[in-house]
C-alpha cells in the first residue's frame, strides 16, 4: 500500500518514514492521499475510499490514527469515521533497566516504535545499583 501525505506534515515526516515498514506502506507521490490536520482536540480519522484524513492535536495522536488508518485499510474499509478523546496528559510505560533486563538501544527504539503506534508519549527507565560510581 502506497501513502501520499500532504497537509500539517511538519515535525512527523520522519516518524511517518520510521513506521512505514511496521505498518507495510510506502510513501509515494502516487499513494493513497492522506491529508494531516492539526487543531482536533483529539483525534478523528475519516476515510471515504479515494481519500484520507487525519485530524490530529498533537503528534501521539497522530501516530496512532495513522496505525488506525493502516489497520482499516488493510482489513479492507475503505469509507470509516473513527474519534477519540485523549483522557490522559501524558501516556506512557517505565522499563525496569536493572540488573539482567538491561535492554539494547534497538530493543528501546522498537518499544518507542510500538508506543507511537498507540498514542503514547512517555518512556521512563528503572535504573537500580546498575552501574558504579567511584567514591
Amino acid at each position: 500500500m502506497d501513502f501520499c501525505f500532504a497537509g500539517d506534515t511538519g515535525g512527523i515526516m520522519a516518524g511517518i518514514a520510521e513506521l512505514s515498514a511496521m505498518l507495510g506502506y510506502r510513501i509515494s507521490p502516487g499513494g493513497l492521499p492522506v491529508h494531516a490536520r492539526v487543531g482536533c482536540p483529539g483525534l478523528r480519522v475519516t476515510g471515504a475510499g479515494a481519500g484520507y484524513c487525519i485530524e490530529y492535536g498533537g503528534k501521539p495522536e497522530f501516530f496512532r490514527g495513522l496505525a488506525i488508518l493502516a489497520g482499516k485499510i488493510k482489513s479492507g474499509e475503505t469509507c470509516f469515521e473513527v474519534a477519540e478523546t485523549r483522557k490522559l496528559e501524558s501516556c506512557g510505560v517505565m522499563i525496569d533497566t536493572s540488573r539482567n533486563a538491561v535492554p539494547r538501544v534497538g530493543t528501546l527504539k522498537e518499544y518507542l516504535r510500538f508506543m507511537a503506534l498507540m498514542g503514547m508519549d512517555t518512556m521512563l527507565l528503572y535504573m537500580e545499583d546498575t552501574y558504579e560510581l567511584e567514591g
